[in-house]
């Protein structure tokens, strides 16, 4: 049925078209959200109900807005979490940000830390890390004060977070240091060279 829009001095509510109340006019603004929700709003509090007027989600968000992967973002105050379409939550409301990342991820962080979220909101690598950055077409580098580790893109951990530099060498090579020793990896973070060296450079160069 179509729904009808009534006001009630500064209030909004919903009837249906036999007359009959679905949602009482007691809302400072009520709308549709998308084709199956709609939104009301108390104030500075919002929340959505179905079309039938059936609260899914309470009237305790600040904000609610359309995000990926047929999720909805939610606001209270400065910290943020998930919703998926019926309202259940999938991400608590806990994060200072909550951002896209590569291969489906999203990228939530606390407390300047970051850690990665599964499209479905599960954990896939713990909130702990200063940064997390594409690094190779197979490889995140991970960075935890001012050592490096790396992970691939499963969010298993291939190198753990105790080297000092972790850096592309030559194109096809990746140069490490642990403990002031240098040593090589191919780019899926193999072995080349076990880090024994005082120094690695391109041969004709003068950075030794």
């Amino acid at each position: 049925d179509r729904l009808l829009k009534v006001r009630m001095g500064d209030k909004f509510g919903l009837l249906n078209e036999r007359g009959l109340s679905i949602a009482p006019a007691q809302y400072s603004e009520i709308f549709q959200f998308s084709e199956s929700l709609i939104m009301a709003k108390m104030g500075d509090k919002c929340g959505l109900m179905d079309l039938d007027g059936n609260l899914i989600a309470p009237l305790q968000y600040n904000e609610i807005t359309k995000y990926l992967y047929n999720t909805l973002k939610v606001r209270t105050g400065d910290k943020y979490g998930l919703m998926d379409a019926a309202g259940k939550i999938i991400v608590n409301v806990e994060y200072d940000q909550i951002s896209k990342f590569l291969n489906n991820y999203l990228q939530v962080s606390i407390g300047g830390k970051y850690g990665l979220l599964n499209a479905d909101g599960t954990v896939a690598a713990k909130v702990q890390y200063n940064e997390i950055s594409d690094f190779t077409t197979s490889l995140w580098r991970v960075r935890i004060d001012d050592r490096y580790g790396l992970i691939d893109t499963t969010c298993k951990v291939v190198a753990e977070v105790e080297y000092s530099e972790i850096s592309k060498f030559r194109n096809n090579f990746l140069k490490v240091c642990i403990n002031g020793k240098y040593g090589l990896w191919n780019l899926e973070g193999g072995v080349l060279l076990a880090p024994v060296y005082d120094n690695i450079v391109q041969f004709g160069t003068s950075d030794m």
